[in-house]
């Protein structure tokens, strides 16, 4: 009696009972059937929108978006704003001469004299408080300086306040923790709480698709379309340097090991570092807008500076141990620093593409 018998399933042609290494090397061999480029690019997509959705809900809902506010000029002038606003606060000022009365944060204030628009809030932290002339000192965080080119100006009337800060939501949302080098590495160390490491994680993805060339010929191949990335790598961004300033300002680092702010440093330094000399390293600037870029930065100002400074130590350790290696060397001049070549020539060197 001659019966056919059904085909089996790749999962099942080399291995009845689904154990073994012919079960798993069959396992493989349909995952490769399966899933391809194209696959894994709308899978990717798909991400890439959900971390655009996921980040505007946490931007919407973020303590730092309600936590100012606003007066018009009249009540600057009738209240005694000085008695509540303390050192330290992140305060809104008004141009001299300011003259919307009624509108507390005029984008525009036209000048007779110039054709050009110049903004007229700008945001400055108060350095110091003088109680008897009524006054505060403060140091502009927004570009551009003032004339003299300093970013601090001194004796600010009350009437010039345009808003404050709420201090009762100066918090943090997001973990003080960093990102492992790729979503796999380390990922038992990662918390169960979302963190600023998932945000680099994500500026991390945008940055190496803006600096790799395009490999799609066709419609249906085309990579994740750049204004998806644009638009995570601008929220993104936003809501690092939100939570980082916030960190700092709470004390956050104090209460994690100096290792790990270094790790955060380094890899904020790595993503918003603004050398023009090393094109591989300006993916983001190339996504984001100017004016979120420039704002970004002036968030991770100290970040960035201290990450700096981290790396010009390391690279004059490693110069200084390299230069002892070479002195003590048998051969004498003959090796070039106890045959070591410094990791840190790169960043002097101009990028050839």
């Amino acid at each position: 009696k001659n019966s056919r018998e059904a085909p089996k399933s790749p999962l099942e042609s080399n291995n009845t009972d689904g154990k073994g290494p012919s079960s798993s090397l069959s396992l493989e061999k349909s995952f490769q059937m399966h899933v391809n480029n194209r696959f894994i690019m709308a899978v990717e997509q798909i991400a890439a929108k959900c971390l655009f959705h996921s980040f505007s809900i946490i931007t919407k809902f973020h303590p730092a978006s309600t936590n100012f506010v606003s007066f018009t000029v009249e009540e600057a002038e009738r209240l005694d704003v000085t008695s509540f606003v303390q050192e330290g606060m992140i305060i809104a000022l008004r141009p001299l001469g300011f003259s919307g009365r009624h509108d507390p944060f005029a984008a525009i204030d036209v000048d007779e004299s110039s054709s050009s628009p110049k903004p007229s809030i700008r945001f400055a932290k108060v350095l110091q408080i003088d109680v008897f002339q009524r006054t505060w000192d403060v140091e502009y965080i927004d570009a551009p300086s003032n004339n003299d080119g300093s970013t601090i100006e001194r004796n600010i009337l009350g009437s010039r306040l345009a808003g404050m800060e709420d201090l009762t939501k100066r918090r943090c949302v997001l973990e003080y923790a960093p990102a492992p080098k790729s979503v796999m590495d380390d990922l038992g160390k990662i918390s169960g709480r979302a963190s600023v490491g998932h945000l680099l994680l994500a500026l991390r993805w945008c940055h190496q698709h803006a600096i790799l060339p395009s490999k799609g010929t066709n419609v249906e191949e085309q990579e994740v379309p750049i204004d998806i990335i644009q638009c995570v790598a601008e929220r993104a961004g936003m809501l690092l340097g939100t939570e980082i300033s916030l960190h700092r300002e709470l004390g956050s680092k104090n209460s994690v090991g100096e290792d790990i702010v270094k790790k955060i440093n380094e890899q904020i330094l790595e993503l918003f570092d603004d050398d023009d000399a090393m094109p591989e390293k300006r993916g983001l600037k190339l996504l984001t807008d100017t004016e979120i870029w420039t704002a970004v930065r002036a968030q991770l100002k100290v970040e960035l500076e201290m990450a700096k400074i981290e790396q010009e130590n390391m690279r004059r350790a490693w110069e200084q141990n390299a230069g002892v290696a070479a002195s003590t060397s048998s051969w004498g001049g003959g090796m070039r620093r106890g045959g070591k070549r410094s990791p840190f020539r790169v960043f002097g060197r101009k990028s050839s593409f």
